[in-house]
């Protein structure tokens, strides 16, 4: 009796943590498809409660890898976008690489005071109404420069828009351009990741299939997403969206240095 009592509470608890996976997925999804980018923030953010920050980033590759494929070839700005940011994009994609290196030799502790420092850094930047922009950002020195930071900050952290929220918030684009360019971008970096991690012995078939399986809600979530950006002012959900960062990052520092 006390073995089967045992086991019922083992499924119990198994279920329950499947049952959050979902719920992380559809938010990171939700939030995607409603401003355009966000999904590792959140995932990763919310993932690392419950697993290593190597297997939090293994799970959420195969959702970035699909939720951006469409944002790839959303607009007829591919040729353009790429020549514009060639630079960033060839440095930034080069460095995740030494990046993933630093994530595999570190020590977790390490990856996930900087992970925080970054969620948070990202929220206080908004509430605190700071836009940092780059004067002539299309040349070889800054993009090379800024591709270099933002490459290694995804290869450890599995973030992706630190500091590339600079370059974005320098360029003049319009919104189909800015989504376009996150796509190329953010599919690019999970492309590289996904082989990079398997070189490491990062991946394995178990966690593939899990990543594949929870890509499932994240797909959903976005297409909830898009409902609501016909609904809710986008200034309003960035609100709630920072916030929600801003309470996760702080939740990070609370639950593993204090």
């Amino acid at each position: 009796m006390l073995n089967l009592q045992l086991m019922d509470s083992i499924f119990f608890n198994v279920s329950n943590l499947y049952f959050i996976i979902f719920i992380i997925f559809f938010l990171g999804g939700v939030v995607k498809g409603t401003i355009g980018v966000g999904l590792p923030t959140i995932t990763i953010g919310l993932l690392i409660f419950f697993f290593d920050i190597k297997e939090s980033i293994s799970l959420i590759l195969v959702s970035v890898i699909l939720t951006n494929l469409f944002q790839v070839f959303e607009g007829n700005n591919f040729k353009i976008v790429i020549k514009d940011n060639f630079y960033f994009l060839v440095f930034s994609s080069s460095f995740i690489i030494p990046g993933i290196y630093l994530l595999n030799i570190l020590n977790s502790q390490i990856i996930i005071f900087f992970l925080a420092i970054l969620i948070i850094s990202n929220s206080l930047l908004y509430f605190l109404d700071k836009t940092i922009k780059i004067n002539n950002s299309n040349t070889f020195g800054k993009q090379s420069f800024l591709g270099l930071l933002n490459g290694l900050v995804v290869g450890m952290t599995g973030i992706y828009t630190m500091p590339f929220i600079f370059l974005l918030q320098s360029l003049n684009y319009k919104k189909d351009k800015l989504i376009q360019l996150m796509g190329i971008t953010f599919f690019l970096y999970s492309m590289i990741q996904i082989i990079c991690f398997n070189f490491f012995n990062f991946y394995n078939p178990g966690i593939f299939t899990k990543s594949v399986i929870y890509s499932i809600p994240a797909v959903l979530g976005i297409m909830f997403g898009r409902l609501i950006r016909k609904k809710l002012s986008e200034n309003l959900f960035r609100i709630l969206f920072n916030g929600m960062l801003l309470i996760i990052g702080i939740g990070i520092f609370i639950k593993n240095f204090f």
